[in-house]
């Protein structure tokens, strides 16, 4: 496992003009990782929780701004029902200057390194003791030893260093002048300034650092990305107005579409992304499937007015409005065709009441969609046609699950609330072509249809459904955990159709089977991931996962050679790891982890992933090639990058993607043959070194059943053994009806791995084609909803006898 490539999410300090996405008194603004800075005629607001204002007394309020050094990428905000106040491409640029802030004195700034710099440039025989620097909103301001001011506020400290002094001399080498801070009242303070060439520009350069109001709560994190699409939640760029009407929060943040373009969706309150369904890349770009973003609210101003026109078709939210208590859950669907002047389409709706709504999981299939949820109010409000069930007693907090369609339009076909008498909470889901899987966390001792009883205070549920998208029909269902409180966070199936659920536990006897860790590592939580048959009714393996300290997963991941991915974070300094990338806890309170299982369901690799701040993996997503997208939290500086698209992190924290390699060469473990029947299969390989071209030998291990042929169009006969590079298929034929041999895979540097090949005797097929392909009914599964003109077709397959 190597990381490769990452990126922090934020990029350096961009400052954009105000085109209306802030207060009208805002000239310009710095959106930072967890905070807002704002510039003003006279201050520079530095905005988080409470405010910082740092005025510059006796400046001139109208000398100007220019915005220097601009960055590819925009910015576009879709925040309130103000249309007004929607910004489109504003630009970003790397520095800010003011000519003329004082006679003979112009004002630069700029960031670097988590730090917001400013410059001050004294013009030859310029006099610096104009510079006053009024600090206000400060419970108290200090001057430490180190010559640096101390501020303290309700939120934290801001700390400025002491100033660094420099004049360029004519043969452009930089010579060091002396200074300090002096205070000249309680709150202002100037510069002293030691002797120098008064005929040479002289630069004051103090640094603001913060771990308060530039990053430190984790407020922007990147919930879901590709590597080219990254969704997240970031802090609002509202202005804070002194007195009512202060707005602050966070909002949802899309990057990445239409190439550079940063997009904010949001209302005057705060909006959390709790998850998301990027499709395949080409898919989305292509137009064959929509983003689909989901969590909640409590702005009762969202922007559900985005859009009427998907597709030629008028589409209305499937609730304009807020429906009232603390928050409602929203769904934001994107989809890549062109509206008005943006590269997409949105559609952004509500759905809840008059209680407490989140949308916590979504999963789409063939762009529908199953959205889950949870809500304290007895009944959902009727949407439009959709229909509306309960399954289940109900009572405290229960669950709900939503069938939508995405493509083309947006259409709410069914809503379910289902629980027990006690509190239930959804927070996974899958949904595939066998059915839906939810799992999630109840206290209820009469949840629906289940197997098993509670063990302890709240449990694991896992449940599977038909995808009656109007409905929730359970056709399986369980509960289970230890004497402690169990959490069910994701559910996936697996290649062999067994359900994997993987959660956090406190149960010392949490059940165990086949555990490749047979003990709870202590600390106030493991991971654990528990193997169930189908059916739900036979417990196949449970294992506990951790450390002494506290182990949360967040994600799991399933590549398409049968790879299993686990990852969250640890304060567990003994995280127990294995062939580590990162083998030792980087620093802070958390580090990211990251576990690999072999399709064989033995554990490759297990790492920390993190610097010296607090680091968080919330999502993981696959290229398909052996290559793990992790993407959440950091405010590590340190955070571990080799080859960087961008190689320093902004502020003290920010989101991250991150690209990690397995080193191994990925192949399916069985193959199927039919005699005289080529076949060409996928092979993969993880990047070693930071190059994929490595040479694998593909080895048959009985050249008289089976060869191999590094291309299926080559048309050379096969042969004992074969080279290819750096993967992406090769094929193989069976010389006889029946019988089986090895192919052996090696590389330099990578683990060998071997795949058994199944000879049998061909069949003939017999069946119609279409031209397109038609998405499945969501109500009757076996009737394409369209299709183009249809031919017979006959073709060869091998496949194994049941």
């Amino acid at each position: 496992m190597t990381v490769y490539g990452a990126a922090v999410a934020s990029g350096e300090l961009s400052i954009e003009p105000n085109r209306g996405q802030s207060g009208a008194d805002v000239r310009y603004l710095a959106r930072t990782p967890h905070g807002v800075i704002f510039f003003l005629d006279r201050e520079l607001v530095l905005s988080r929780g409470g405010d910082v204002r740092l005025e510059l007394l006796g400046s001139d309020p109208r000398a100007p701004f220019a915005a220097l050094e601009p960055r590819v990428e925009t910015t576009s905000y879709f925040v309130g029902r103000d249309r007004s106040r929607w910004a489109q491409a504003v630009p970003n640029y790397a520095r800010l200057a003011r000519h003329g802030v004082y006679p003979g004195i112009d004002a630069v700034f700029y960031g670097t390194g988590g730090k917001l710099e400013y410059d001050f440039v004294i013009s030859p025989h310029a006099d610096p003791s104009q510079i006053r620097l009024a600090i206000r909103g400060a419970r108290q301001v200090q001057q430490d030893r180190a010559g640096d001011l101390v501020i303290k506020t309700p939120e934290g400290i801001i700390r400025q260093r002491k100033p660094i002094l420099y004049q360029v001399l004519p043969n452009g080498q930089r010579r060091a002048v002396t200074g300090e801070f002096h205070r000249i009242r309680r709150d202002t303070f100037g510069f002293t300034v030691g002797p120098y060439d008064p005929s040479l520009a002289l630069t004051i350069d103090p640094v603001i650092e913060s771990s308060t109001y530039l990053g430190f709560s984790g407020d922007e994190s990147i919930v879901a990305s590709d590597g080219k699409i990254s969704i997240g939640t970031a802090s609002s760029a509202g202005f804070p107005l002194q007195g009512a009407g202060s707005r602050r929060g966070l909002d949802i943040i899309v990057r990445g579409i239409g190439g550079a373009g940063i997009y904010v969706f949001g209302g005057s309150g705060n909006d959390v992304v709790t998850a998301a369904y990027l499709p395949p890349y080409l898919h989305f770009e292509k137009g064959l499937e929509n983003i689909v973003i989901v969590g909640y609210s409590d702005s009762p101003d969202l922007p559900t007015d985005l859009s009427l026109n998907f597709h030629g078709r008028i589409v209305f939210p499937w609730q304009p409005d807020y429906g009232g208590g603390a928050t409602d859950a929203f769904v934001l669907s994107i989809s890549p065709q062109a509206s008005f002047s943006l590269p997409f389409t949105p559609f952004l709706s509500y759905l809840g009441g008059t209680g407490d709504d989140e949308a916590t999981g979504v999963s789409v299939l063939n762009s529908y969609a199953r959205i889950v949820g949870t809500t304290n109010q007895p009944q959902f409000p009727v949407l439009g046609s959709a229909t509306v069930t309960t399954l289940g007693p109900g009572g405290g907090l229960d669950g709900f699950i939503a069938g939508a369609s995405f493509f083309p339009g947006a259409e709410l076909f069914g809503l379910t609330y289902f629980g027990g008498s006690g509190d239930d909470r959804p927070l996974g889901v899958e949904y595939s072509a066998g059915g839906t899987l939810i799992t999630g966390v109840t206290n209820s001792p009469d949840f629906p249809s289940v197997t098993q009883t509670n063990a302890g205070g709240h449990d694991t549920f896992v449940l599977k459904a038909d995808n009656d998208l109007r409905t929730l029909h359970i056709t399986a269902s369980t509960v289970f955990g230890g004497s402690g409180d169990d959490k069910g966070v994701q559910v996936l199936t697996l290649p062999n159709g067994n359900v994997l659920v993987g959660g956090v536990t406190t149960s010392p006897d949490f059940p165990l089977l086949n555990a490749a860790q047979a003990t709870y590592g202590g600390g106030i939580s493991d991971i654990f991931l528990t193997q169930f048959s189908p059916d739900l009714t036979t417990l196949l393996s449970s294992t506990y996962y951790g450390g002494s300290g506290a182990d949360k997963l967040t994600a799991l991941l399933l590549d398409q050679v049968g790879n299993l991915f686990a990852g969250g974070y640890t304060t567990s300094r003994d995280f127990p790891v294995r062939n580590a990338v990162q083998p030792v806890f980087g620093g802070g309170s958390e580090d990211g982890f990251l576990l690999h299982f072999e399709p064989g369901g033995s554990l490759h690799q297990a790492t920390y992933l993190g610097g010296s701040g607090n680091d968080r993996i919330l999502g993981l997503s696959t290229f398909g090639d052996l290559t793990i997208i992790a993407s959440g939290q950091t405010a590590s500086a340190d955070f571990p990058i080799t080859k960087p698209s961008q190689p320093k992190l902004v502020g003290n924290s920010s989101g991250f993607v991150t690209q990690i390699s397995t080193n191994l060469i990925g192949v399916a473990e069985l193959l199927i043959g039919g005699k005289d029947l080529r076949v060409s299969t996928p092979v993969s390989v993880g990047i070693l070194n930071g190059s994929s071209s490595a040479a694998i030998l593909v080895t048959s291990s009985d050249p008289t059943v089976v060869v191999v042929v590094s291309r299926s169009y080559d048309g050379l006969p096969g042969a004992a053994s074969v080279t290819l590079t750096g993967g992406g298929a090769f094929a193989y034929d069976c010389l006889t009806d029946t019988g089986r041999a090895d192919l052996t895979f090696s590389a330099p540097g990578y683990p060998t791995r071997v795949a058994q090949v199944e000879c049998y005797p061909p069949t003939l097929q017999l069946g119609f084609s279409s031209y397109y392909f038609a998405p499945l009914d969501p109500f009757n599964e076996t009737i394409p909803l369209w299709s183009r003109d249809r031919q017979l077709g006959a073709y060869l397959y091998a496949a194994r006898p049941d």
